[in-house]
């Protein structure tokens, strides 16, 4: 394994993407809030707070203003842009991307060419804080 590959799976950077929105089915300009248990590729201007169920992913291709909450087992891939707060488990940032807000995450996955502006938190996992201290209290 190279450096790379080495730091990549160190720091848990996922540099593959593994899920397909090719089947998702498309929405554009929402309005309202909602609870979405299906992945979906979400087109156009949108102004909503959306809640993922757990296992559902979510690629946003247009503009979206509000905020956003992965339960589990969350993948949101942005290729357009974002405002606002943003919790899930693995984040896609492809070139062209805007990110502005709060931004909680699992795992990274982010190209060149994307702005982020605002607080961008990483989930440090248990396992991998008892990896680095085994002797830490709890």
């Amino acid at each position: 394994m190279n450096w790379k590959n080495r730091i990549r799976k160190w720091l848990n950077v996922d540099i593959l993407e593994p899920w397909n929105w090719a089947d998702a089915p498309e929405v554009a300009n929402l309005r309202e809030d909602r609870v979405l248990d299906e992945t979906i590729v979400l087109n156009g201007n949108n102004e909503a707070h959306l809640l993922l169920a757990p296992g559902v992913h979510l690629h946003l291709a247009g503009t979206l203003r509000g905020n956003v909450l992965g339960q589990s087992e969350n993948t949101i891939k942005i290729t357009g842009e974002f405002h606002g707060d943003l919790k899930c488990e693995k984040l896609i940032l492809i070139k062209g991307a805007v990110v502005k807000g709060q931004i909680t995450y699992y795992t990274l996955v982010i190209q060149d060419g994307v702005f982020l502006d605002g607080n961008v938190n990483t989930v440090i996992p248990e396992d991998f804080v008892n990896r680095l201290d085994p002797g830490r209290k709890r």
